[in-house]
């Protein structure tokens, strides 16, 4: 997340805050505090769409290989952690009913 620096300050004019988004162009977006928070609600969803948009175009997103790798890893993982979530789950049922019943039938 970008931290804000100050540029310049003053008794008579409140302090110019500079939020720094890294990319390659290195954007600078000038931001006055006292006008961001005296923004409306529709001027706050209009910047945060702006600036989500800008940030989406500054991902890099995957290729199709990429992603079916990610998908394949993901679906694994998925299924290993079902499995050992089963296994511990007979083994509990089984213990129980072993200290409740005296059997495990």
């Amino acid at each position: 997340s970008p931290k804000p620096q100050v540029v310049s300050s003053s008794l008579t004019s409140p302090a110019n805050y500079f939020y720094v988004i890294p990319d390659k162009r290195s954007d600078i977006v000038k931001m006055n505090k006292e006008k961001q928070n005296s923004l409306s609600i529709i001027g706050k969803t209009r910047r945060f769409i702006a600036e989500t948009a800008a940030e989406m175009r500054r991902c890099t997103w995957p290729d199709r290989r990429q992603l079916a790798e990610s998908t394949v890893l993901v679906v694994v993982a998925m299924l290993v952690l079902a499995c050992f979530v089963a296994g511990v789950d007979e083994v509990a049922r089984l213990v129980i009913r072993l200290v409740t019943v005296g059997n495990i039938n």
